[in-house]
């Protein structure tokens, strides 16, 4: 609690008057950190585009996010934190990597309808391009 009051400038009692638990607050990190997120993984699909520069342009811009220097620290906090408060990696994993995956979903069976693709499962279609990153 001293780190985190430190980094953002205030005291602790600061912190404490924000949130009722520090679970409470350690739940807030990857809510904050993955708000943004679906704008974002959205704007990386440009139906304009073709299916492979799309699906590129898709993976580059995810290894991107989880590259930089906050995607690597909030990688290397919430696995560490998970193991003491497993409600962060459930948080973690329903606001970021299923809504990612969601949205990808979505596009393959897009793509599908509209004949650019093979018809087929789009989760297992989701997998393998997942993987493909």
């Amino acid at each position: 609690m001293s780190s985190i009051a430190a980094e953002m400038g205030g005291s602790k009692g600061t912190l404490w008057s924000y949130s009722t638990s520090k679970e409470e607050l350690f739940e807030a990190v990857p809510d904050d950190r993955t708000r943004a997120n679906p704008s974002e993984v959205e704007s990386l699909f440009d139906a304009r585009d073709e299916l492979r520069g799309t699906l590129r342009n898709f993976c580059r811009g995810i290894l991107t996010k989880i590259t930089s220097p906050q995607g690597l620290r909030l990688h290397r906090v919430i696995p560490g934190e998970a193991v003491r408060f497993p409600e962060i990696g459930r948080i973690f994993n329903e606001r970021a990597s299923l809504r990612l995956l969601s949205t990808l979903r979505t596009y393959l069976a897009e793509q599908m309808a509209a004949g650019k693709l093979v018809a087929g499962d789009p989760d297992l279609s989701v997998s393998t391009s997942a993987r493909a990153c």
